[in-house]
């Protein structure tokens, strides 16, 4: 798959994420007023758009580098995710015990 090809992908499976639509609106409504110019309210979009297009771009770059090594220990992360979910279940009900 070529790179455009993937950005292309990428770009169509997030705008069709309604998680995502629901985040961005809510996000978008908290630095909209009624007052507010249209100049503004479009400087705000690019703003977020371009915030987005840059987190997920690092993100997608990292996890690029990253990938032989991800998917030589995937055994482990997966295991080790797996313990971590439990050890913070195990904490959360002593505290509840402990203070509930």
């Amino acid at each position: 798959m070529t790179g455009w090809r993937a950005y292309k992908l990428g770009v169509v499976t997030n705008l069709s994420n309604p998680k995502a639509l629901v985040f961005f609106g809510a996000v978008f409504a908290q630095f909209i007023r009624p007052d507010m110019s249209t100049t503004w309210t479009v400087a705000v979009a690019v703003i977020l758009v371009a915030m987005s297009v840059t987190w997920i771009s690092t993100f997608a770059l990292i996890v690029r580098a990253a990938s032989r090594w991800i998917a030589h220990h995937s055994a482990g992360i997966v295991s080790g995710l797996i313990f971590a979910v439990l050890g913070f279940i195990m904490v959360v009900e002593g505290a509840i015990e402990l203070f509930g």
